[in-house]
């Protein structure tokens, strides 16, 4: 079988590293890896629900752009979905390929759920080799105490002489405000290491952070939103290499239902300049001290209310951005080595992609924009599943419409059956409606049309049938039952 043809992408101008992408080896059946999500962020809520912070330390991580991240809290992960969605992440486009088009978290998401600066300085600068006498000097005097060499590795401080700090030493109303600025800024690194960008390892925070904190007024005039949104990308991309088995990064970002943001709302006119609507929609840099990405806002511009058209084919020099990172490369000044990409963000005003925004019943993209979308993309990511022997499993439309049918029996043949249940088993009735309808329209989508005359639908009550192919019967009267809890179906 020629994977390729069948999967896609049928022209690899696009997506030009398949060969080494996760999604290759899933359509193999060579691997059943679940990605582990990797975060530090889990002792730090639990400490802050036992023994919440000062006010007085809340106002500086309000004015250091952090206020946003801490009061979301811990969400758990669910790591079976990452990996569905690692396996549609494509590191040539930094964006997931779905079936309708792609999508991608975005500067928009960074600003309005957590409200991160968007504007301001980058995230970058010289990596200083310290020894661990100068570490525990420069912690004593930006964090308030000197860490045990056993907790520091290299230019990095555990998570959990971080907490252990807090634990021991707390604000309290008599603290003076160097007590308050040092303990703002061990909280602002549990959220980084911990929530923002917590590495695959999600134990050891990286001290650079702190030289955007000794002057904790000047700490919320960094793009933290473009820093974190760069290293979320670069985890992905790292992650949907084959034979990863660890993600890092903000990876609950991905674990909500999207709709389009409501930009008249009060909670979206409250928020600080620094958010800056006005570069979402840029084609920019996302620079986070040696990691640079490209934030392709011209693939999505669904996301931000306008036309979608063909994007250009991506940047193949972007490429070497993804091997580009900070182990061994001791007192390099990463702003020197990244200068054309903070040149770049420098002029940002510049590269906002503005389009034709989509109208009241119309069309939110061109016209062949799917056809194009189709040809370029992997289709599928997997085989369809091998069918149990046993048991009974709907294969085609009307397969599930059998399944409704003889729900509308059951209910008839009771005796008794009260509203709730009624309510119920019409609801799943009209969820076996979608599913097949959902059939169909994949079926439309993936199939052309001379190969989809045996689908018949009827139009007046809404459901589908398939005459190529005969229903399975379900004999309810088969004595091989297994036990009480469940049947075997004939067919």
């Amino acid at each position: 079988m020629d994977i390729t043809q069948d999967f896609g992408p049928r022209d690899p101008s696009v997506l030009y590293q398949q060969e080494n992408h996760v999604s290759q080896n899933v359509v193999a059946g060579l691997t059943d890896t679940t990605l582990h999500v990797r975060r530090g962020g889990l002792s730090f809520a639990q400490l802050l629900q036992k023994t919440p912070r000062h006010p007085r330390v809340l106002q500086l991580l309000y004015e250091m752009g952090f206020y946003g991240v801490l009061r979301c809290g811990h969400i758990e992960i669910d790591n079976h979905l990452i990996t569905a969605l690692v396996e549609r992440w494509r590191p040539e486009t930094h964006t997931f390929h779905f079936p309708v088009g792609e999508a991608t978290v975005t500067l928009q998401d960074i600003a309005l759920l957590w409200g991160l600066p968007i504007a301001g300085h980058p995230i970058v600068g010289k990596d200083k080799k310290k020894s661990v006498e100068e570490w525990q000097d420069y912690c004593f005097r930006w964090l308030g105490y000197r860490p045990d060499t056993s907790s520091l590795r290299n230019s990095n401080l555990k998570m959990s002489s971080l907490i252990q700090r807090l634990l021991n030493h707390p604000v309290d109303d008599d603290s003076n405000i160097l007590d308050v600025m040092q303990e703002a800024r061990i909280c602002a690194l549990c959220l980084l290491s911990g929530v923002m960008c917590p590495d695959a390892q999600g134990s050891h925070v990286p001290l650079f952070y702190l030289r955007y904190m000794e002057n904790i007024c000047d700490t919320g005039s960094y793009s933290w939103g473009t820093a974190v949104l760069g290293y979320l990308y670069r985890e992905l991309c790292v992650a949907s290499q084959i034979g990863k088995i660890n993600i890092g990064g903000a990876m609950h970002l991905l674990q909500f239902i999207w709709q389009p943001y409501d930009m008249d709302s009060d909670e979206v006119r409250s928020l600080p300049d620094a958010v800056a609507p006005h570069l979402w929609t840029a084609k920019c840099p996302l620079i986070h001290h040696a990691i640079v990405e490209i934030h392709h806002a011209e693939r999505v511009l669904r996301q931000f209310g306008m036309i979608q058209d063909i994007p250009p084919l991506p940047d193949e020099s972007e490429r070497k951005l993804h091997s580009i990172n900070r182990r061994g490369r001791h007192d390099e000044d990463w702003a020197w080595y990244h200068r054309e990409y903070v040149a770049q963000w420098a002029n940002v005003h510049e590269l906002v992609v503005r389009k034709p925004m989509i109208q009241p019943g119309g069309s939110s993209m061109v016209d062949d924009y799917m056809s194009w979308y189709y040809q370029i993309t992997r289709i599928r990511v997997s085989k369809s599943l091998e069918p149990n022997t046993i048991g009974y499993h709907p294969t085609n439309l009307s397969d599930w419409q059998y399944v409704v049918d003889r729900l509308k029996q059951l209910v008839v043949s009771c005796d008794t059956v009260d509203n709730n249940d009624l309510q119920a088993l019409n609801q799943l009735r009209v969820t076996c409606r979608g599913i097949a309808t959902d059939l169909i329209d994949y079926s439309r989508a993936r199939y052309p049309a001379a190969q989809m005359h045996d689908f018949i639908e009827d139009s007046s009550q809404g459901e589908c049938y398939n005459t190529s192919k005969r229903k399975r019967l379900i004999d309810l009267n088969s004595s091989n039952h297994q036990d009480n809890n469940s049947m075997e179906l004939g067919g």
